[in-house]
This record gives structure tokens, sequence and C-alpha cells, in this order.
């Protein structure tokens, strides 16, 4: 059989089904596609639930307006996170629990207003630090006075 142009059901675009591909679903005793590649794709993956988008507060796990994260958990208002769990307005965050306006951080617990943590708990004012406990207005590990540190965090980097 030769290679055939056919059109996608679901966005109209053309895509090409080669020779192999129909040996292949004669083979396995199936039709040959109406979806192209991509669509195909989208289609097989949708199940997983990958990323997901809360609108409204889940009746599952309680999460309202997260989305593009996995393992969320009695969350909020975060995005682009996984295995978060209580917290809220997170951004970019990994392994994080009870956290409050967190940042592109990773295994922080009861962190807040801090960004770029890494296995850090209970710190607030905090920027760019390591394996830090019971700490505010840190910048890179070294200890700042609250004017110290309000001045960087304002100059520097626009987090409030």
């Amino acid at each position: 059989m030769d290679q055939e142009t056919r059109t996608c059901q679901n966005y109209k675009n053309n895509f090409v089904i080669e020779p192999e591909d129909f040996n292949f679903y004669d083979k396995i005793k199936v039709p040959a596609p109406t979806w192209c590649p991509e669509c195909r794709l989208i289609k097989r993956l949708a199940w997983r639930g990958e990323r997901s988008f809360f609108k409204r507060k889940c009746d599952l796990c309680g999460n309202e307006n997260c989305s593009y994260g996995t393992a969320i958990w009695t969350s909020k208002d975060s995005m682009d996170v996984y295995n978060l769990r209580s917290s809220e307005l997170c951004f970019e965050c990994i392994d994080c629990f009870g956290c409050n306006r967190l940042m592109y951080s990773r295994e922080c617990n009861a962190c807040s207003s801090s960004a770029f943590l890494l296995n850090c708990k209970n710190c607030t004012d905090c920027f760019g630090c390591v394996n830090l406990r019971n700490k505010n207005y840190c910048y890179f590990n070294e200890q700042l006075t609250k004017e110290e540190y309000k001045n960087f965090h304002t100059i520097d980097n626009g987090i409030s």
C-alpha cells in the first residue's frame, strides 16, 4: 500500500500515513487512524490528569484555584507545583508543606514570603537559602536585619 495523506477529524489538518504504518495496522487488525499523531497523543495522555486546573474548590482534595500541578492537597491559589500540601500562593515549588507566598523552592515546611529556598523549615522573608531552621530575613544564608532585608527586597527582586 502507498503513502496516504488524510485529514484529521479533530483539527482538520493533513497528516501522512506511511506504508509501514498500514502494515502494522493490518497486523494488529485495527483500522487506519482518522486523527493526526499529535491529537492521538493528547487523547492517550488525557486520562492521566498529570496537570490539573481547578476553577473551583475540588470536591476530592479541597484545592482551590490551583493550576498546572501534580499531587496538590488542600492548597489554594498556587501554580506550577509538585507535591504541595496545605499551602497558599506558591509558584514553582516541589515537596513543600504548610507554606505561604513561596516561590521557586524545594523541600520546605512552614516557610512564607520567601523565594529560592532548599530544605528550609519555618523560615520567613528569606531569599536563596539552604538548610535553614526558624530564621527570618536571610539572604543566601546570611542573617540580615529587617531593615537591610526590606531594602534589598524592594530594590533587587520585587517580591513582597
